[in-house]
């Protein structure tokens, strides 16, 4: 591999990470006391969990697009950049919940 492709791959990685932070706008802490706290955790706290990750989506997407207009990373590889923060994004927001309502097991998998 040479230099400049890892340096690329090392890039990309570390944009993917921010991605993810910038994403999910560290949400989860707040509807994961919610869902705590309440004595019958229903999905209208999900529902609107997954309801405030839409709108930070909606407001955090132009920023990561800046990336590839900037140039700071290459166009050919946009596509895959939003598929892997989505699905990244995904995968951390389904282990919390399954470490919330204790299936530590099924998240670890």
């Amino acid at each position: 591999m040479k230099p400049e492709e890892l340096g690329l791959f090392g890039l990309f990685s570390a944009m993917i990470v921010f991605g993810v932070t910038l994403s999910g706008a560290e949400l989860y802490t707040f509807y994961n006391r919610e869902i705590l706290k309440s004595q019958n955790p229903s999905s209208y706290i999900v529902q609107h969990h997954f309801c405030s990750v839409l709108l930070v989506y909606t407001l955090s997407i132009p920023a990561q697009i800046y990336l590839f207009v900037a140039g700071i990373l290459p166009w050919k590889l946009s596509l895959l950049y939003f598929l892997i923060l989505s699905a990244e994004h995904t995968a951390h927001e389904t282990s919390r919940f399954l470490i919330l309502i204790n299936k530590q097991l099924h998240s670890s998998v």
